[in-house]
């Protein structure tokens, strides 16, 4: 069976993780989170060690523009892996909701003020290039407005 790394892309809020939750086996497909890790170092690292042990990976991260993505690429293509991008493009509004009403979540704690979550989702936001196949991409699956529950 083909290795594969896909990339999750998403504004912080965008449904990333509970994608990951609800459509993939965490067995065959190990979750590679820069919230969980730390940094992302420690997430290259992780990779590394991931493809090395013939397993596939699911990057999750905002992703959000060529140059934070060409990372993964690099790694999975020096693998053998093909890549994948699953782009969550959800309103800011939905994002912010969802970090206001999640909890115990690594990085974005609930009780951040709402003003704070709004700076960050909006930085995000700036910088968000949607991904494109001549990134280096097998397949880019996008989805709008993609409900959680």
């Amino acid at each position: 069976m083909k290795q594969t790394v896909t990339l999750l892309i998403g504004l912080p809020g965008s449904g990333k993780t509970t994608f990951y939750e609800q459509h993939f086996s965490s067995e065959a497909d190990v979750r590679i989170s820069q919230d969980v890790l730390g940094s992302k170092e420690a997430c290259v690292l992780e990779l590394e060690a991931v493809l090395e042990r013939g397993q596939s990976a699911v990057i999750d991260r905002v992703n959000f523009n060529k140059k934070q993505r060409q990372t993964w690429i690099d790694i999975a293509h020096k693998h053998g892996a093909e890549v994948h991008a699953i782009y969550l493009e959800v309103p800011k509004e939905v994002c912010l909701d969802r970090l206001n009403n999640r909890t115990g979540h690594e990085t974005i704690p609930e009780e951040m003020p709402e003003e704070r979550k709004l700076e960050i989702i909006e930085q995000f936001d700036k910088m968000m290039f949607i991904p494109s196949l001549g990134e280096g991409f097998k397949s880019i699956v996008m989805l709008r407005n993609y409900e959680t529950n």
